[in-house]
């Protein structure tokens, strides 16, 4: 309510408020009520994207110190990119298996696995947490490109799985690693056993990586360009 007096207005009308000050007579607006804030659903995309962030990125995390190149940014944007993408395929209900489409996400921006690695590896998943690494047979010359006087390659694999919200599953880290002589003209088909450790429903994402070595040790080429890694599977184990 506002009063007249000899001077004006005083007080409010509607939503204007008359006032005086240092002798002069002013009116502005009310403010208005601030809203409480409500709490907005996530969409789907960002519901999808928190799951990544929550359990995705610890898992590229734990590559850090079992690939040999520098992580930045790029391993976890282009990580959680590749994931998001099957993930939203799981949740519209299509299932979430290993396949041998060889769908992968480099972690090295500056190496890429496709270039350097010909052969296409599959996984089968034998149920009880165990992993079958299919590698066909191959001509190492002929399918792995690599640096001068290279004596092996080690394919070294990590399979990282846990519950991804759906369960309280800890996350799990299970590695091998298998050499490959770079003279070899001939090399059949082999399978590798990865024993994860984890349960049936856990997710399970595989990651490979490839280490030139010079000489019979494991002391590998340390250039960037000659360290590709990837993630190179997902699925819920049966």
């Amino acid at each position: 309510m506002a009063r007249v007096t000899n001077k004006g207005i005083i007080g409010a009308v509607g939503n204007v408020v008359f006032f005086e000050m240092n002798g002069k007579e002013y009116a502005k607006s009310k403010k208005g009520k601030t809203p409480k804030n409500k709490k907005v659903p996530l969409t789907k995309e960002q519901s999808v994207f928190k799951i990544m962030v929550n359990y995705a990125n610890p898992m590229i995390e734990g590559l850090k110190s079992k690939f040999h190149f520098h992580f930045t940014t790029f391993p976890y944007n282009n990580g959680r990119k590749w994931g998001m993408k099957k993930y939203k395929s799981y949740l519209k209900g299509k299932g979430l298996e290993f396949n041998t489409d060889w769908n992968i996400a480099n972690l090295n921006e500056f190496s890429d696995l496709t270039q350097l690695m010909e052969i296409n590896l599959s996984i089968k998943d034998e149920g009880n947490g165990k992993l079958i690494v299919v590698i066909p047979e191959h001509n190492p010359r002929n399918e792995f490109r690599a640096p001068s006087s290279t004596y092996k390659i080690n394919l070294k694999l990590v399979a990282m799985s846990s519950g991804f919200g759906e369960t309280d599953d800890v996350l799990r880290f299970a590695e091998i690693k298998h050499s490959i002589l770079y003279s070899e003209t001939e090399i059949p088909e082999q399978e590798l056993v990865i024993e994860t450790g984890a349960n049936m429903g856990n997710i399970c994402v595989v990651a490979l990586a490839l280490e030139y070595c010079r000489s019979k040790s494991d002391n590998f080429v340390e250039d960037k360009h000659w360290l590709p890694g990837a993630l190179i599977a997902m699925g819920k184990l049966k």
